[in-house]
């Protein structure tokens, strides 16, 4: 007996009983809450004539439209999410992708519960350190004027429509997962390679340049900012990937990302100047070291942060890819992520030798002698298996 085609299988999908839309579902919360603004809407356009009455509505009705707007950007990240389980199945990578939110988190938890994979996002999300009364977005408290920020008003609340590439289901029944199991199995067989990217691909947001008075960055292609330039000072490196670009001069180095709002600068030290550092640039960190320290600024680190290295411990080896890196010396390795201000150390244990370092986009997996080592981005701490 033949398995059915692809064309097939989706079709099939497509006639499932549609029994909840997904737009209620990715923005469940948010429909509550605009339930809520609604009623005190209504409640206050009852109340006899008042001067706050006229202010009070105005504030209650842009309140209820902003609600809904988030509400239908959070079913584009649900679509997209959706899309990438059917591909994908359940990888981390994947929730990792709109863990930044709780309403982000919602709708990737929609997603995965009906493809049935709710109990392994529900797992990466709390191994994260996220738990049911984390309401607000982690770069809130860290930075506040990221709220005001084009970025973060498109990302919120204008994001682009996405167009699913599979029909939608809303039950989750036995023949729905049947066909679901299916169609996971053809795709993987025949449309992607064992090691494909199951993240989102992030745009370069951040353009920089250099004149011979100021340092110049173009944020969204909207916002700029200019850092002036000192009299003698050159360029040793720059570079821009992603949300972050950096300057590395004789004298100091520049960092800005799509949350900093100005040019952040730390300068080097006297033996720095001697010898340049060395820097590592992904899409969300940048990172310098010296045989003296590690310096690292990323999308969400509130400004540069610094690791000192031991004296006599030079670096051996490096690696940075997409939210994460990795600096390694003889006796230890230190890993660094975005969402971390500061860097993870483990030492080596005697008689182990390091092997070897890879960065993904949100992983590094460090090879040693006696052990496999992974740190990961959203909880920023390093893991190991005996290889013995």
């Amino acid at each position: 007996m033949h398995a059915p085609s692809l064309e097939t299988v989706v079709n099939d999908l497509g006639k499932q009983p549609k029994t909840v839309p997904g737009y209620l579902l990715a923005g469940a919360l948010l429909h509550i809450v605009t339930t809520v603004e609604l009623i005190l809407f209504l409640a206050m356009a009852g109340i006899d004539p008042h001067p706050v009455k006229g202010p009070a509505l105005i504030l209650l009705g842009v309140a209820i439209l902003f609600t809904q707007l988030d509400a239908r950007s959070r079913f584009q990240e649900y679509k997209r999410v959706r899309d990438q389980l059917i591909r994908y199945g359940p990888d981390r990578r994947i929730f990792l992708s709109i863990a930044a939110s709780r309403c982000q988190r919602n709708a990737g938890l929609a997603a995965a519960r009906q493809l049935g994979h709710e109990t392994a996002c529900r797992r990466i999300f709390f191994a994260m350190g996220y738990r049911w009364y984390h309401l607000l977005p982690d770069f809130v408290l860290r930075h506040p004027g990221y709220l005001l920020s084009p970025v973060f008003l498109r990302k919120t609340f204008f994001l682009p429509a996405y167009t699913s590439s599979f029909p939608p289901i809303a039950g989750m029944g036995m023949m729905q997962l049947k066909h679901l199991l299916r169609l996971v199995l053809l795709i993987a067989a025949g449309l992607m390679a064992e090691n494909a990217l199951a993240y989102e691909e992030v745009e370069d947001l951040v353009d920089i340049l250099a004149t011979d008075d100021a340092f110049i960055a173009i944020v969204d292609g909207r916002r700029n900012f200019e850092e002036d330039r000192r009299s003698g000072e050159t360029i040793a490196w720059q570079g821009a990937k992603g949300e972050v670009g950096a300057f590395l001069t004789n004298d100091r180095i520049l960092g800005i990302s799509i949350t900093s709002g100005q040019w952040n600068t730390r300068y080097l030290k006297i033996n720095e100047k001697n010898v340049a550092p060395q820097v590592l640039l992904a899409k969300h960190l940048v990172v310098m070291f010296s045989n003296q320290r590690i310096l690292g600024f990323g999308t969400h680190t509130g400004g540069f942060f610094q690791e000192r290295l031991p004296l006599g411990e030079p670096v051996i080896a490096s690696a940075a890819e997409g939210q994460v890196a990795a600096v390694v010396t003889a006796d230890r390795a230190f890993g660094l992520s975005t969402f971390r201000r500061g860097a993870a150390e483990i030492r080596f244990q005697i008689r182990e030798q390091f092997k070897s370092v890879r960065a993904t986009y949100s992983k590094i997996s460090l090879r040693t002698s006696l052990r496999l080592i992974t740190f990961t981005a959203g909880d920023a701490v390093w893991r190991d298996i005996d290889l013995d």
